[in-house]
């Protein structure tokens, strides 16, 4: 059966990624060197706080870090429109797509994904270039960032229960008072043993104009060792199956035919 499609879907971001063992030897010249290798397609460079990225498998808190070294900055390689960000550690290598303008449509995962391989042979070439070691695979992730504004199926937080088939607020005639924020989290595991999903549905506001809208951020990551690149495709092509079946499953039938019309 083909996935669910819709001709406007409440997509904001999609990243694709791959956590690797730490690489000790990628030192803070080699962000350089990477950039001027990539810079005709990420003219634009942004350093930030590198993350710490949950493993799955193993115990809660359990994390990707730094172990060796201080921690290195993280690098963002960002396209000319902002809309294609590459981030970069010690450990890890994130492709973002990113909704910066309303009137773009979304390209589609395949599109995404395609894009987040060719970067990762891209990153591969220059290690061996540079006679740095291979990247020796932990994790691979697949990040959906979805947003409902308000007027788009909801009003209030109380209408939780309409965008969200499977989650429900508390009336706004109970005596605690009218409800203010929200911050659900769900955690699955994925079809066949694949790894885990997280769901994180809350509500914040859009900082462009300041309108009020739910965020449903899910997150797929499963630790597959070190398998072949077909492995690999394989377990993505299985995370986003996974992802946009819940999400069909999940959101209310209503505001999938009357706002995201869903296609037949």
């Amino acid at each position: 059966m083909p996935l669910p499609s819709y001709e406007n879907p409440p997509v904001q971001e999609v990243v694709c990624g791959v956590v690797f063992e730490e690489m000790v030897e990628l030192g803070s010249p080699h962000f350089g060197l990477y950039w001027a290798r990539i810079r005709d397609r990420f003219p634009n460079f942004q350093e930030a706080t590198p993350v710490s990225i949950p493993i799955v498998g193993e115990p809660a808190g359990a994390e990707a870090e730094f172990a060796t070294l201080p921690p290195l900055r993280r690098v963002w390689y960002m396209h000319e429109n902002r809309d294609r960000l590459l981030q970069l550690q010690s450990n890890a290598l994130l492709y973002n797509w990113r909704r910066v303008d309303a009137e773009v449509a979304y390209p589609r995962f395949d599109t995404v994904h395609a894009e987040f391989l060719k970067e990762v042979d891209a990153f591969g070439e220059f290690l061996q270039q540079e006679g740095l070691p291979a990247m020796t695979d932990i994790q691979y992730e697949l990040t959906y960032i979805n947003h409902v504004l308000m007027g788009e199926g909801w009003e209030e937080l109380s209408d939780l229960g309409g965008v969200f088939r499977h989650l429900s607020a508390p009336a706004n005639d109970i005596r605690y008072g009218t409800l203010a924020t929200i911050d659900y989290r769900l955690t699955f595991e994925m079809p066949d043993a694949a790894g885990r999903l997280s769901l994180r549905v809350r509500n914040a506001t859009r900082k462009a104009d300041n309108v009020p809208l739910l965020a449903m951020d899910v997150v797929a990551r499963g630790r597959l060792g070190e398998p072949p690149r077909e492995q690999r495709d394989e377990w993505f092509r299985l995370a986003h199956e996974t992802i946009v079946e819940g999400f069909e499953d999940f959101m209310g039938s209503e505001i999938q035919d009357e706002q995201w019309r869903r296609e037949e």
